[in-house]
């Protein structure tokens, strides 16, 4: 469902997108599901293996897809070979080493313990070292050989894994609590269907001439006031009756904590950095408002503190004539030019 819902959602969707995209996501699951279950129930498989008990036993259990996984291993049984006697041990566990047709170094380890009373998949009564029943769930084809040199002809139920048997959906669902409605709802939902008929039969014949309509407005304004009036009468009586029990009150959610710093009101917050001067490292102001640095400067000018800055006032430039090099005109306006 990860999948699915990954390649339909992307920043290049609007809303309306992707809802449309998650509605038909959903409707494509819940078909694959409704076609799973409809070949698991009307599916049978025959016999095709030599082990005819257990491959009967796994098409029973196990799901259609887990079937198949389990059909190959069980012909990938008649390539095994054991490879040396069985080994008993105190515990009454019994070892064997299986290997492959025209493959003896390729070699396996079955441990066997036919005492053991357990149903769990996560303490079976068979464990090989090739790991296939750990990491996937289903038995493998050297598990199927000590079946046959057992004589075992049905799965034992520490070799069934819940999650890949036909059953594992009702073993995941959530059973409600069954809560029948209360008389009091149902007397209510009968009186209000009762009234809606008769009323839908009096709007019917009403609507047909207008003073028949007037008419019925006007009653019908009456009667609504009168009813309002009679239920909130009601209320009153049924609420000073549970005055005393408390009931449950909605109240505004726990703020959770966003990432990153808390917002603060920075006007009101006190600077956490003290301005200094860059001139004579003092407190207060900056190396612009120095006013140490202005005194300086005047007195280097050689001006006193009352009175005024210098003005510097950029020079004139001199004009120069092109032709004789004469100062004061331009060669545009030369007259020995002219």
């Amino acid at each position: 469902m990860n999948k699915d819902f990954k390649l339909v959602l992307s920043k290049s969707k609007t809303l309306m997108q992707v809802v449309s995209l998650v509605d038909r996501t959903l409707m494509r699951i819940r078909n694959n599901q409704e076609r799973d279950d409809f070949n698991i129930i009307n599916s049978f498989h025959s016999a095709k293996t030599h082990l005819e008990d257990l491959e009967k036993q796994a098409s029973s259990v196990f799901t259609h897809d887990v079937f198949k996984c389990i059909f190959r291993e069980i012909m990938k049984e008649a390539h095994i070979t054991q490879k040396q006697g069985t080994k008993c041990h105190e515990d009454g566990s019994r070892l064997y080493k299986v290997s492959v047709y025209k493959r003896p170094d390729f070699e396996h380890t079955v441990t066997y313990y036919p005492r053991k009373e357990t149903e769990s998949a996560a303490d079976p009564i068979m464990v090989c070292s090739c790991g296939m029943f750990e990491y996937r769930g289903v038995s493998c084809s050297h598990m199927f050989s000590v079946m046959k040199n057992e004589n075992i002809f049905h799965l034992h139920k520490s070799l069934i894994v819940k999650r890949w048997s036909r059953d594992a959906r009702s073993v995941c669902e959530i059973l409600y609590p069954n809560k029948e409605m209360p008389q009091e709802a149902v007397q209510v939902s009968s009186m209000y269907g009762a009234l809606t008929a008769d009323c839908n039969r009096l709007c019917f014949y009403a609507s047909k001439m207008q003073e028949g309509y007037n008419m019925l407005n006007m009653e019908i304004d009456r009667l609504a006031a009168i009813m309002e009036g009679l239920a909130r009468d009601q209320e009153k009586v049924q609420g000073t009756a549970t005055s005393t029990k408390k009931g449950f009150i909605v109240r505004d959610p726990v703020p959770s904590k966003t990432k990153g710093r808390e917002k603060s009101d920075k006007k009101n917050e006190p600077s956490r950095r003290t301005v200094t001067c860059g001139y004579y490292k003092g407190g207060g102001h900056n190396i612009q408002t120095c006013p140490v640095r202005k005194e300086h400067e005047k007195a280097e000018a050689g001006l006193g503190s009352d009175d005024p800055p210098l003005v510097a006032t950029p020079a004139k430039r001199t004009v120069h004539c092109r032709n004789y090099k004469q100062a004061g005109h331009t060669y545009v306006t030369c007259k020995k030019t002219l």
